[in-house]
């Protein structure tokens, strides 16, 4: 199985995940944790993340501006991963 990895800043936390991954999967399996009142669902957008560097996949931008996707932002509920990436999670 492929396996890609994931760092999130400003933590500098770095986890190993199988493609296909979820980016909230990845940050909760290195610990981290994500304002995520809907549950996942992407109804919120209360866990958007900055794609720092890297390959992902949004499933959905519901609830982020065009200006919000065109800086690289992305819902971690909604994003799969699909290479290595660096991800910054924002105060």
């Amino acid at each position: 199985m492929t396996t890609y990895s994931v760092t999130f800043t400003p933590s500098n936390t770095a986890v190993a995940v199988p493609v296909g991954t979820l980016l909230n999967e990845a940050a909760q399996e290195a610990g981290l944790d994500l304002n995520m009142p809907c549950g996942g669902q992407g109804r919120c957008g209360r866990c958007a993340v900055l794609v720092e560097q890297g390959t992902v996949r949004r499933r959905s931008n519901l609830r982020l501006s065009a200006d919000d996707v065109a800086q690289g932002y992305c819902l971690a509920c909604q994003t799969v991963i699909e290479g290595d990436a660096r991800i910054l999670i924002p105060p």
